[in-house]
């Protein structure tokens, strides 16, 4: 049987058999190529995004298996079948390389405490 057709966490069990591949390797497989576009690949910096956007409460918690399933589910709840979409959009927006081509005015500035305009965006679309 072919892993597209499989149910995700069966594909992602199926793909944590091979060598070297864990649980977000697998969720980028499916992800990027078996069609699954409610894969949430979540590793230490979707987790910082999560708890800054997604699931505040989760805030100053060790990232577990578990937590990492509730990340998960917190991103498809909020975003949809497209949930992996969102969250590597996301993801991409946060690197320094993208802040340099992003607008002054949705550029991070680490420096302040205060919400740059684009924590403000994410916040709003948020609340939808």
């Amino acid at each position: 049987m072919s892993l597209r057709n499989l149910p995700l966490e069966e594909g992602i069990e199926a793909l944590c058999t091979l060598p070297g591949i864990g649980p977000k390797v697998a969720a980028c497989v499916a992800l990027f190529s078996l069609d699954q576009h409610h894969a949430i690949p979540v590793d230490t910096h979707v987790w910082q995004l999560a708890t800054r956007y997604i699931t505040p409460e989760l805030s100053g918690e060790r990232f577990t298996p578990k937590l990492s399933r509730n990340v998960s589910e917190a991103f498809v709840k909020r975003f949809g079948k497209y949930a992996g979409w969102a969250q590597t959009v996301l993801f991409i927006a946060e690197l320094s390389s993208q802040q340099a081509i992003l607008p002054q005015h949705l550029q991070s500035t680490k420096a302040t405490k205060s919400k740059t305009k684009l924590e403000e965006l994410i916040d709003r679309e948020m609340e939808v």
